[in-house]
C-alpha cells in the first residue's frame, strides 16, 4: 500500500520518528493500562459491596428465624425490623448491578421468589404462633425453608466472590501484560538509543578526536539514511576533503620549505660573498675566498676570475683561480674557456658568466663542473647575482685606483706649487744675493750687508721648508678630525702667542677623509698667514654645516687687515667685504710677503679641489676674514 510504504520509508529515514513512535507507544500503553486498571478497580469496588450485601442475607435470614420464635418483650419489633431489612437487601440495586452472569441473576431471582413465596409467609406464621403462646421452637418445615434460603445466599455470595476474583485476575493479567509490554518497549527504546544514537555518536566523537590528532584516515561507520547516517556521510566527506587538503597543504608546505631553504642557502652564500668583498679589498686572496665559496656551493671542481680592460679586445688576465680537485687538464680548459663549453667527451662543463658593471664588461667568472651537468634555474640566478657583486667589486676597485691616482696627481701638483711658490722663490732670491756678494767681493767692497740678507734668506727658506714638511706630513690620527683641528689651533696659539677661539660644528663623519685634509690644510695656511703678517691679538675659527651639506669655514683676525698687507707689496687695496687678489712676488719683494701671496693661491687651489670657493676680505671692525664654502660630498654630511 502506498501509505504503508511511505510510512515505512519515513521511519527508515528518520531516527527521530522511530524514537518518537516508540516513546509514544510506551506512553500510550501506560495510559491504557492505567485507565483499564482504574475501570477494573472501580468495578471491583462495587462487587465488594455486593458481596457484603449477599453475605448479610445469611445473617438477616437467621435473625428473622430467631426473632420469629422469640417470645421476649420487644421481639415483635425486632422481627419486623429484620423482615424489612431482609426484604430491602434482596432488592438492593448494588447487588443487582454486581451480578454479571445469568446464573447469578437467576439465583437472585429464585431467592426473591423463595422469600416472597416461602420464607416470608412461613416466618409470619411462626411469629403468629409464638405470639399465640405456642411453644418457642422452630418447626421442622420452617427450619428447612430457612436452611434452603441460607444455602441460596451462600451460593450467591460465592458467585459474587468468584466474579470478583475473575475480575481481579483479569486486572493482574492486564497489568502484567502492560508491564511486560512497556518493559519490552523500554528495552527496544534503549536498544534503539544505544545502537542508533549512542554508538554512532561515540563513533563520531572518536572520529572527531582522530581528526583533531591529524589522523585524517578516520571514518564514521554509520552512513544510513536517517539523521545520524546523513551526519556520518557528511563527516566522512569532510574527512576526505580534509585529508586531500592536508596532503596538498603538506606538499605545498614541503615545497615552500624547500624553496625557503634554497632561498636561505642563496642568501647565506650571497651574504658571505658580499661580506667578503665589502670587508676586504678585491685582492687575489679575497677573490680566491669567493671562488672557494662558489665551488663548495655548486660542487664545482675549479673556478677562476678573469679581468678585462675596457678597450682591450683580448682574453684578459686571470687574477684568481681555485682548484678543488680538477686536475691540470680541467684547469687548462677553464683558463681557455671564453664561453660556456662542454668537454669533448662530455665529462666536464665550463660555465662562464660575464662580469659587468654599469653596462661595461669588467671580466668573467668561470666554473668547471665534473661530471658535466646543466645548472638549475636557482644556480644560474645565484651565479648571475654573484657575478654582479664581483663585477661591482672589481669596478669599484678600478674606480678607487683611478681616484687614488687622481688624488695623488693633485697632491703632487699642490706640492710642486708649494715648492715653486715658496722654497723655489727663496732659493732664487738667495741665488741673486750670492751673485751680488760675488760682485761686491770682486770689486773689493764690503759684502757684509749682502751676507746678512743672504743669512736672513737662508733662515726664511729653512723655516718655509719646515712648514712644508709639517704640511706634507699632516694626517688625521686616532683623535679624528675634531682632535686634529684642536691640535692645530693649540700649536699656532702657542707659536703666535695670540688667543685663538675654535667653534667646530662639523662632526667627524660629515666630511670624507680628503675633505678633512683639505679643510685642515686651509686652516693651517690661514693661521700661518696670521702668524707671519697680521700682527693680530685674537683669532676666531668657526666651522659649520647645514642640512643641505653646505660647509662654511671662517677664520677672522683683528690684525692690520689684508688691505694694508697687499698695499705694502703692491699699489692695490681691498675694500671691506671684497676679495683680495693674490699676486706672485717678484725678485724685489720680501720673502715673507711673497710667501703670503703664494699661500693665498694654494688655498684657492685647495678650495677648487673641494669644488668650492674661498674669499679673502676685510673683516667688519678691522682685520682679515678668510671664508671657505663648499658642499660636502659624503652621504653622512646631512644631519
Amino acid at each position: 500500500m502506498p501509505f504503508v510504504d511511505a510510512a515505512a520509508n519515513a521511519m527508515r529515514q528518520s531516527l527521530r520518528l522511530r524514537l518518537g513512535l516508540l516513546l509514544g507507544a510506551i506512553a500510550l500503553l501506560a495510559l491504557l493500562a492505567i485507565s483499564l486498571a482504574t475501570v477494573l478497580l472501580d468495578s471491583a469496588t462495587g462487587r465488594g459491596g455486593a458481596i457484603n450485601v449477599a453475605g448479610s442475607l445469611r445473617m438477616l435470614t437467621y435473625r428473622v428465624a430467631l426473632s420469629a420464635v422469640d417470645a421476649s418483650p420487644g421481639a415483635g419489633e425486632r422481627f419486623e425490623l429484620a423482615m424489612s431489612t431482609l426484604d430491602a437487601r434482596l432488592s438492593e440495586p448494588l447487588l443487582r448491578d454486581a451480578l454479571a452472569s445469568e446464573s447469578a441473576r437467576a439465583l437472585l431471582a429464585e431467592m426473591q421468589g423463595a422469600w416472597a413465596a416461602e420464607l416470608r409467609p412461613a416466618s409470619l406464621r411462626v411469629r403468629e404462633a409464638t405470639e399465640a403462646g405456642a411453644a418457642p421452637a422452630i418447626p421442622g418445615e420452617y427450619r428447612r425453608v430457612v436452611v434452603d434460603f441460607v444455602d441460596r445466599a451462600d451460593m450467591l455470595t460465592r458467585q459474587l466472590e468468584q466474579a470478583l476474583d475473575s475480575r481481579l485476575a483479569n486486572l493482574r493479567l492486564v497489568q502484567g501484560l502492560a508491564l511486560l509490554t512497556v518493559f519490552g518497549l523500554v528495552l527496544a527504546a534503549l536498544y534503539l538509543i544505544r545502537t542508533q544514537v549512542l554508538r554512532p555518536l561515540a563513533d563520531l566523537l572518536e572520529a572527531a578526536r582522530s581528526l583533531r590528532a591529524r589522523r585524517f584516515d578516520a571514518r564514521v561507520r554509520r552512513e544510513g539514511v536517517d539523521e545520524l547516517g546523513q551526519l556520518g556521510r557528511a563527516f566522512n566527506a569532510l574527512a576526505v576533503e580534509l585529508e586531500a587538503s592536508y596532503a596538498s597543504l603538506e606538499a605545498r608546505v614541503a615545497e615552500k620549505t624547500a624553496e625557503l631553504a634554497l632561498s636561505h642557502r642563496q642568501l647565506e652564500l650571497l651574504y658571505a660573498i658580499t661580506r667578503t668583498l665589502s670587508e676586504k679589498p678585491p685582492t687575489e686572496q679575497t677573490l680566491r675566498e669567493v671562488l672557494a665559496t662558489l665551488c663548495a656551493a655548486f660542487g664545482a671542481r675549479a673556478a677562476s676570475i678573469r679581468t678585462a680592460a675596457p678597450d682591450d679586445p683580448g682574453p684578459g688576465f686571470v687574477v684568481a683561480t681555485v682548484d678543488a680537485g680538477a686536475g691540470t687538464d680541467l684547469i687548462a680548459s677553464l683558463h681557455e674557456a671564453r664561453e660556456t663549453t662542454l668537454g669533448d667527451a662530455g665529462d666536464f662543463a665550463v660555465w662562464v658568466q660575464r662580469l659587468r658593471e654599469g653596462g661595461e664588461e669588467v671580466g668573467s667568472l668561470a666554473l668547471a663542473l665534473r661530471p658535466a651537468r646543466e645548472l638549475a634555474v636557482w644556480e644560474r640566478s645565484l651565479l648571475e647575482s654573484v657575478a654582479q657583486h664581483v663585477g661591482a667589486a672589481l669596478a669599484n676597485a678600478r674606480l678607487l685606483q683611478d681616484e687614488q691616482r687622481l688624488g695623488l696627481y693633485r697632491e703632487r701638483a699642490v706640492i710642486a706649487r708649494e715648492l715653486h711658490d715658496s722654497l723655489a722663490q727663496s732659493l732664487s732670491y738667495m741665488k741673486i744675493q750670492v751673485a751680488r756678494m760675488a760682485a761686491e767681493l770682486t770689486a773689493g767692497r764690503d759684502a757684509g750687508r749682502v751676507l746678512a740678507e743672504l743669512r736672513a734668506g737662508l733662515n726664511s727658506a729653512y723655516r718655509q721648508l719646515r712648514e712644508l714638511l709639517t704640511t706634507f706630513r699632516l694626517r688625521i690620527g686616532d683623535q679624528g678630525f675634531g682632535g686634529s683641528l684642536q691640535a692645530t689651533i693649540d700649536e699656532f696659539a702657542s707659536r703666535a702667542g695670540v688667543a685663538i677661539a675654535l667653534r667646530n660644528g662639523i662632526p667627524d663623519a660629515a666630511l670624507s677623509a680628503a675633505e678633512q685634509i683639505h679643510v685642515l690644510q686651509i686652516v693651517r695656511e690661514a693661521l700661518a698667514n696670521v702668524l707671519h703678517h697680521a700682527k693680530a691679538r685674537r683669532v676666531e675659527v668657526d666651522l659649520s654645516i647645514d642640512a643641505g651639506r653646505a660647509v662654511r669655514v671662517r677664520i677672522d683676525d683683528d690684525g692690520i687687515g689684508i688691505g694694508m698687507l697687499t698695499a705694502a707689496s703692491s699699489e692695490e687695496t681691498v675694500a671691506p667685504g671684497k676679495a683680495a687678489p693674490a699676486r706672485s712676488a717678484g725678485a724685489g719683494d720680501g720673502v715673507d710677503r711673497g710667501r703670503h701671496h703664494h699661500g693665498l693661491g694654494i688655498m684657492r687651489d685647495r678650495a677648487g679641489t673641494l669644488g668650492g670657493a674661498i674669499v679673502f676680505a676685510e673683516r667688519p671692525g678691522g682685520g682679515t676674514r678668510v671664508e671657505l664654502r663648499f658642499v660636502a660630498a659624503t652621504q653622512f654630511a646631512a644631519r
